[in-house]
């Protein structure tokens, strides 16, 4: 279902086979693509059509193909990801070594062509940031339950008693989406393409499809690029202050934006440090859970910093050498030596 939304999003399906094939040395497949109806709409629905019985006799045969395949390198990574995620929860439900995992079911060739069809599509869309619903799992398997608490994504179940989110799906999930949002949650943008993708499960109450939206941010079009950030602050009054510069790095290498302190005067006329981070949204788990373990204090205040449907405009910006090199909309630019670079360039001439 996500191949197909690509594909009717405009993803060129045969474009994508032959990459596919030349990248993988994979032949004697075809992805053979319907338009059906679906509820009130028309979706595509898309099938990995085999010639001969194209199996694998371990998920490794798989891992090593994608890994030796020509593949763009970010590709090859997030496959190899999402494959690892199926072998480990495969392992955990089995209670097996993950080397003598086998995948039964999913040992076919639908399996590669789904994940590295998927991601390469994408990869072709040129996202920068891709959102999801929560995943309505249905009923799901054991190891669509393993894989989305391992990798905690967030879930409903509701609806018919089916399988809705297959551990594949899930798999591929877990290392596509930046941020899960309900779609009142989700950022504002302009609606650049859309597609639906039909899956082959038919059952009642409502159409088995997943759609795909593909746009720009609204901050995108006037020349900034916009998203949404959180502040977590905590202040601070009884931590040795020989400890933050350990503190921030921790949080740095967590994933923060930025991490500052401030001095403020806390009750009692008490001296104390107000440290706050830019994170995020889906980094909050890992970011309370360092201040928690890493500070002194008991309580975190969160905060959503919301203006009209964005919360941070930022600067299209790239690195060049020991430079970054910030892009303004009239078409300027203001250019500054990175903190480290400039660092060492200094600790070399002293």
């Amino acid at each position: 279902m996500l191949l197909a939304s690509l594909i009717d999003a405009g993803i060129n399906a045969g474009q994508l086979e032959r990459h596919l094939k030349r990248a993988l040395r994979l032949k004697n497949w075809a992805l053979v693509t319907k338009r059906i109806r679906a509820g009130h709409n028309t979706a595509v629905q898309v099938r990995v059509l085999a010639r001969g019985k194209l199996t694998f006799d371990s998920p490794y045969r798989m891992r090593r193909l994608i890994a030796g395949s020509k593949l763009p390198g970010a590709v090859r990574e997030k496959s190899i990801l999402a494959l690892d995620t199926l072998i480990q929860a495969e392992s955990r439900v089995h209670g097996v070594p993950c080397s003598k995992v086998h995948f039964h079911e999913l040992n076919s060739i639908d399996t590669i062509i789904d994940i590295t069809g998927v991601l390469l599509g994408f990869y072709n869309l040129g996202s920068e940031r891709i959102y999801s619903s929560p995943l309505n799992l249905g009923t799901p398997a054991p190891a669509t339950l393993e894989i989305v608490h391992a990798k905690r994504i967030p879930v409903l179940s509701k609806g018919e008693f089916f399988e809705l989110t297959t551990p594949t799906g899930a798999a591929l999930i877990s290392v596509l989406v930046d941020s899960f949002a309900s779609v009142a949650g989700a950022p504002a943008f302009v609606l650049k393409r859309y597609g639906y993708g039909a899956g082959e499960f038919g059952y009642t109450g409502s159409p088995d499809v997943l759609q795909l939206f593909v746009g720009y941010d609204e901050g995108g079009s006037a020349g900034y690029l916009a998203d949404r950030v959180i502040i977590f602050e905590t202040n601070i009054d009884d931590m040795d202050p020989r400890l933050y510069p350990y503190v921030m790095e921790e949080l740095f290498k967590a994933g923060a934006l930025d991490v500052w302190l401030t001095n403020i005067t806390m009750k009692h006329g008490r001296p104390g440090v107000m440290l706050c981070v830019l994170l995020k949204p889906g980094d909050e788990d890992k970011i309370r859970g360092i201040i928690f373990k890493e500070t002194t204090t008991l309580g975190v205040r969160k905060r959503c910093v919301l203006i009209d449907d964005a919360s941070r405009w930022k600067l299209p910006r790239k690195k060049r050498g020991k430079y970054k090199i910030g892009f303004l909309p009239d078409g300027s630019r203001k250019t500054a030596v990175e903190y480290r670079s400039a660092l060492k360039d200094f600790l070399k001439t002293t």
